[in-house]
């Protein structure tokens, strides 16, 4: 069974929103699990908030980390220009990139920072396959239910690795997106060029086309709370 097939209900931002706080466990999930969402909490006029949990640092073993990280973060506040966000929107926590799970509570602190009684938070699911993804996802799971308005799960890797959040038996929404706000995803997502290129030039990419055909779809797909 395809996630696609376990679509449940239509998402919407509610009308009691009026910040969006977004966990991206790496530059680039903001855009690549968000970037519908994004687009249209700025269209609305909605405050914004990325918690950039790490740098990507880690993402081509043996590559200057601090290279690295210095362009990915060029890269996430090229993307987020795309969709209208500015860098200031950006909270670094810059822990460790493949070792979030090691700092649940740091995290958990700066989550909770930026959160109101009238946010919508968005962090992967812990089923997002990915161990920084499913971390943040524990995360989440562990700030007071008064922390935020809203909570959903945001889903980038269980698109392609779908076993542990297919067996968790989840209720899905879809947030519909216009042509305009896909375009500017589109825009944003190319932003992410280290992604699509080794370093070396030689080394397999992060992403390609097959693991973000999924994007072509015209909505962006959720968890409900808890999963």
């Amino acid at each position: 069974m395809t996630i696609l097939e376990l679509l449940a209900a239509d998402a919407s931002i509610g009308d009691d929103v009026d910040r969006i706080v977004v966990v991206a466990p790496h530059p680039d999930d903001e855009v690549l699990a968000c970037g519908l969402l994004l687009a249209a909490a700025v269209e609305r006029g909605l405050a914004v908030r990325v918690i950039a949990v790490t740098d990507g640092e880690a993402a081509y073993p043996g590559h200057d980390p601090d290279e690295l990280a210095r362009l990915r973060r060029r890269e996430q506040v090229a993307a987020l220009a795309e969709l209208g966000i500015g860098a200031d929107a950006v909270h670094r926590v810059g822990l460790p990139d493949g070792r979030v799970g090691d700092h649940l509570a740091t995290l958990a602190d700066a989550i909770v920072a930026h959160c109101s009684s009238g946010s919508l938070l968005v962090a992967p699911s812990v089923h997002d396959w990915h161990p920084d993804h499913e971390a943040c996802g524990e995360a989440v799971r562990r700030l007071p239910s008064t922390s935020c308005a809203v909570r959903w799960s945001s889903l980038f890797w269980a698109h392609h690795h779908p076993e542990r959040l297919v067996s968790s038996g989840p209720r899905l929404l879809r947030l519909e997106g216009t042509e305009r706000q896909r375009a500017a995803r589109q825009r944003a997502v190319a932003q992410h060029r280290s992604q699509f290129r080794h370093p070396t030039g030689r080394g397999a990419p992060i992403l390609n086309v097959d693991r973000i055909s999924h994007l072509s779809q015209p909505f962006e797909t959720y968890v409900e709370p808890g999963q």
